[in-house]
């Protein structure tokens, strides 16, 4: 389960995508 590559690993949405993601 990887987030879209269009979205970037740094930045504001990073910290929620790894929270969705399950991702530390």
């Amino acid at each position: 389960q990887q987030p879209p590559a269009k979205v970037p690993e740094s930045g504001p949405m990073a910290a929620m995508l790894k929270k969705l993601f399950g991702k530390d």
